[in-house]
């Protein structure tokens, strides 16, 4: 039944209640009431407009029970629509129809045509910042504009000058500022999540890159070659009108570091698996996985990633000598300049132990069934490092281990003295930001117990062993 039946039958019965009960003057007094309350009820419901609606949709946020994340949709129609997705890591937004990317000096507009008969929504505009990390106050990340709308009254889709350069392919915009220029988070923070976004389209996608930093794609060349087939835009140096029908504004991320399975569509579903054979097809690496036999008389390889800044090895030659008395074939390295080096070299091994820090990024090219061994500094950061790698080590494949340094084995306690909160509360110093726990934790120095590490080298020789 239609607001209007509804309010038509409503005000005939109630009229038929008044006649029935009550004497005329009352009924004139009733009635005069009643008559203005259901005039404006009549006028609210005729000049009633939707006020959140964009295409003839409404916005609408949807949780699903998973990852708990929010679902900005406005699907009127699969061709003129924007559909915005939110998760704790990151915001990305799919913009589909006559859809066109303009730059200014401040940011990046993107225009998607409406409807002639929706020109009051061409001012509603959507900001965003293509950088997938969205617990951090993003900086050096160039905002993006989406605009319901035409650019102006004389550049128009019926225009020859709309377009510059039509693309056949989606478009993916995203940043390579805030983090970008540390090993780890160019991981994190853009490679997978861009590995996420586009391989979907097994490689017919064309990447619109703003704060662009040309030795970032160099470096990552062989990997970005086989995640699209086309030459990758530098929009902020790009002044045509570019038009797509489909773009993407940002990049998908699960996890600090992974993939969640319930959060990839069942038609495409890849894990982390799948980009570390991208990664080994990039760089050419020839060992895929570690295979051992039980009579073989080869000694597993060991990379022990030593640091020449802070969270170094105070003890590295006795760690080195205690591992080969046990049966491995020891290496340390600092990591090579060449990206291709560094690859080549980690999938060599069987093992890589590193202290907790980007270094350990380089797991990524071991090959499947490998042991990473990540050395926790003191201080209650237990958490905070398996959070960045333990997860991600067993999603690549590989098996992890961890070893907690003790009080007695941290330069620390030549800084503080056995009171100071330091040393005595470690917790009270977190309850101060991570910049905090940063400048104290992660600046110590480190003397490795021989006997307890041994230990676990041990273990770790007899899987392979056995």
């Amino acid at each position: 039944m239609g607001c209007v039946d509804w309010f038509t039958k409503s005000t005939i019965r109630i009229f038929q209640l008044i006649f029935m009960h009550h004497g005329t003057k009352k009924r004139i007094g009733v009635c005069t009431l009643m008559a203005c309350f259901l005039l404006l009820a009549l006028m609210f419901i005729i000049n009633q407009k939707p006020t959140n609606f964009v295409n003839g949709k409404e916005r609408r946020i949807h949780q699903t029970n998973d990852n708990n994340i929010g679902v900005l949709t406005i699907p009127k129609r699969e061709h003129k629509s924007v559909l915005c997705t939110s998760n704790l890591k990151s915001t990305v937004c799919e913009v589909q129809g006559d859809v066109q990317i303009q730059v200014n000096s401040s940011s990046i507009n993107i225009y998607y045509a409406t409807d002639d008969n929706m020109e009051e929504q061409a001012s509603m505009s959507t900001r965003i910042k293509p950088y997938a990390r969205n617990q951090t106050k993003l900086v050096n990340v160039t905002e993006v504009v989406i605009q319901n709308g035409r650019r102006s009254s004389k550049v128009g889709p019926g225009n020859p000058q709309w377009c510059a350069v039509n693309h056949t392919v989606p478009g993916i915009v995203f940043s390579l500022g805030m983090y970008v220029g540390n090993y780890y988070h160019e991981f994190s923070d853009v490679l997978l999540p861009l590995f996420l976004t586009s391989r979907q389209y097994d490689g017919e996608v064309r990447f619109l890159v703003t704060d662009t930093k040309s030795w970032f794609i160099n470096k990552y060349r062989p990997m970005l070659n086989l995640m699209t087939n086309h030459d990758i835009l530098d929009i902020d140096n790009d002044d045509r009108v570019h038009c797509f029908s489909h773009v993407i504004v940002g990049l998908y991320r699960h996890a600090e570091f992974g993939i969640i399975d319930s959060m990839v569509s069942p038609q495409s579903s890849y894990s982390m698996v799948d980009f570390g054979k991208l990664i080994r097809l990039a760089f050419s690496l020839k060992r895929e996985t570690v295979i051992t036999t039980p009579k073989s008389k080869q000694k597993p390889r060991l990379l022990i990633v030593s640091r020449t800044g802070t969270r170094k090895f105070l003890n590295l030659q006795e760690m080195i000598k205690v591992s080969e008395n046990l049966g491995y074939a020891v290496t340390t390295s600092e990591s090579p300049e060449s990206l291709f080096e560094i690859a080549k070299l980690v999938n060599s091994f069987d093992v890589m132990l590193g202290v907790h820090g980007a270094g350990l990024t380089s797991m990524a090219f071991l090959p499947m069934n490998a042991t990473v061994v990540q050395i926790v500094p003191w201080g209650g950061i237990e958490s905070l490092a398996r959070y960045c790698f333990k997860s991600a080590t067993l999603e690549f494949g590989l098996r992890y281990r961890e070893y907690i340094v003790g009080k007695n084995e941290s330069s620390i306690t030549e800084k503080f003295t056995e009171d100071d909160p330091v040393l005595k509360d470690p917790m009270s110093v977190h309850r101060q930001g991570f910049s905090v726990i940063r400048r104290t934790y992660l600046t110590q120095d480190i003397r490795i117990d021989v006997h307890k590490i041994s230990v676990l080298l041990l273990d770790i020789f007899k899987t392979y062993q056995n």
